[in-house]
């Protein structure tokens, strides 16, 4: 950010709505193999076709249903062999 100034980020924003431009349906990563396995998914795709797929996804990955799991992951977490009490980060608000 330092190098490009707070520009960069109003530009990457108005960039995220011109698909044509700043395509992600050919690869968001820097290899190649890592690209093709990522082909067709949420990440690596551009409307129209992610459109359907966040969707699918958008529900089940929002604040309020990631909450609803924090007990079970945290639970699934701390009952692996030689793990430590996860500590969970204070929300964003908080002091």
């Amino acid at each position: 950010m330092r190098a490009h100034g707070p520009s960069a980020l109003r530009a990457r924003a108005r960039g995220s709505a011109d698909h044509e431009r700043f395509s992600s349906a050919h690869g968001v990563g820097y290899e190649d193999p890592f690209n093709a396995q990522m082909k067709g998914t949420v990440p690596a795709s551009d409307p129209p076709d992610h459109t359907p797929l966040r969707a699918l996804l958008s529900d089940k990955l929002a604040p309020k249903a990631l909450a609803g799991l924090r007990a079970r992951i945290t639970a699934l977490a701390d009952s692996r062999p030689n793990s430590s009490p996860t500590p969970w980060p204070r929300a964003a608000s908080t002091p």
